[in-house]
């Protein structure tokens, strides 16, 4: 009997975001305890360059048997919040965080429509999956009081390896020179 797959579904992909490297860094952990991982996103919001790397989210329905597990990187506004409660499998969010829209009306009024959208989004999949997780103990918050129920804090999974290599003298010398006060 083959194992269940883990589908990772995230709301956009390239490299450098956090969630998609924490996706990334998943896949290789459940890889390496036997377990077939795939991460899919919609093609509009997947970066050219990771496009043959990451699974199409249109066809993740077909893709899903009963036994796999779909893992919800819930962040933002989009489509794969919609797909997500229709897939035929075990579902699983964990939920990263919903930026208050008011932080971007006047910088990004677009952005702060996703986010609104976003809002509304983890608030209507309250019950849609049978594993609740939250990167963090405020986040675990939000959900519980939207409904969601045995809500676990599963912190935010980073590559310890990140921020080790030698520092970049071009941007150092850019960021010492910008007014600001940097933390390096």
């Amino acid at each position: 009997m083959s194992r269940p797959v883990i589908h990772q579904i995230v709301a956009g992909y390239r490299k450098g975001d956090a969630i998609s490297d924490e996706a990334a860094l998943l896949s290789a952990i459940f890889a390496d305890h036997g377990y077939e991982s795939r991460i899919h996103c919609a093609r509009e919001t997947t970066a050219q360059d990771e496009r043959a790397n990451v699974g199409d989210l249109d066809a993740l329905a077909s893709a899903v048997k009963p036994a796999d597990l779909a893992i919800l990187h819930l962040s933002i506004g989009c489509r794969a919040n919609l797909v997500f409660p229709t897939l035929g499998c075990r579902r699983a969010i964990l939920y990263h965080n919903v930026t208050p829209s008011r932080f971007f009306e006047r910088l990004n009024p677009p952005m702060a429509a996703v986010l609104d959208e976003g809002r509304r989004q983890v608030a209507s999949l309250a019950g849609a999956a049978q594993i609740n997780l939250a990167v963090s103990d405020y986040n675990a918050g939000e959900l519980r009081a939207l409904g969601y129920r045995d809500v676990r804090v599963l912190p935010l999974v980073t590559d310890g390896r990140f921020g080790s290599g030698p520092v970049d003298a071009t941007m150092r010398a850019r960021l010492a020179d910008d007014g600001c006060f940097n933390i390096l």
